[in-house]
């Protein structure tokens, strides 16, 4: 026991645990932002190549994370953020699976759903808020899929 004592009070093990936790959850909340704001553009506005823009996005998908290490710190270094938690966060902004995942749940909650708030009145931002977003799937999927 004494061993541990000795170890706790040697590395500042809670001060690292505490900076992983606010990296997680401003990154999470970044993330489901910007996800759920691509999501309804895909679904809701034509566009053109709005499908080889999805497309990208789905391509995104498939690059393993560990060949774009170098590119994100030469980018983090360029940007001056090295040692910040923005710098942390930055890499994490955007993600091509929760962009999927958070649309493909807007895709099927919106017919039920959306005509019935454009008849009341309500604007797209209440439409979102309100329906779109509380009863989306696609948000739990895509906080899963950003804390693993």
């Amino acid at each position: 026991m004494q061993n541990y004592l000795e170890v706790i009070k040697a590395v500042p093990l809670f001060s690292y645990l505490l900076n992983s936790g606010i990296v997680c959850l401003v990154s999470i909340a970044t993330q489901i932002v910007i996800a759920c704001l691509a999501a309804y553009g895909f679904v809701f506005f034509e566009f053109p190549l709005k499908k080889l823009l999805f497309s990208l996005v789905l391509m995104t998908t498939m690059i393993p994370g560990e060949v774009v290490v170098i590119t994100n710190y030469t980018t983090i270094q360029s940007l001056h953020l090295t040692n910040t938690y923005a710098g942390l966060v930055v890499t994490s902004l955007i993600s091509g699976t929760s962009i999927f995942l958070m649309r493909e749940g807007f895709h099927l909650r919106t017919p039920a759903y959306r005509p019935q708030r454009y008849a009341v009145g309500e604007n797209s931002t209440v439409c979102v808020k309100r329906i779109l977003f509380r009863r989306s799937d696609g948000i739990s999927d895509s906080w899963i899929n950003s804390v693993i």
